[in-house]
């Protein structure tokens, strides 16, 4: 298992974490670390939230959301 993929089922997170490269951080205007981007069954960005914002909680809600939206 991966570091992402530890840390996520450390922190209990049902949802995937990807790594990217910074041509993908560029494209998403993604300027600080911890930036949280989340996408819908369309590929539009349907979430963003910078680094303090956007904890575990508000993540499931989100994905709850876009998995009966799905």
């Amino acid at each position: 298992m991966d570091y992402l993929a530890e840390f996520g089922r450390k922190q209990g997170y049902p949802w995937p974490i990807a790594h990217s490269d910074s041509r993908v951080l560029e494209t998403l205007h993604v300027t600080q670390q911890s930036t949280k981007v989340a996408f819908g069954s369309d590929g539009i960005i349907v979430y963003r939230a910078r680094m303090a914002r956007g904890g575990p909680e508000e993540w499931r809600e989100l994905f709850a959301q876009l998995a009966e939206s799905s």
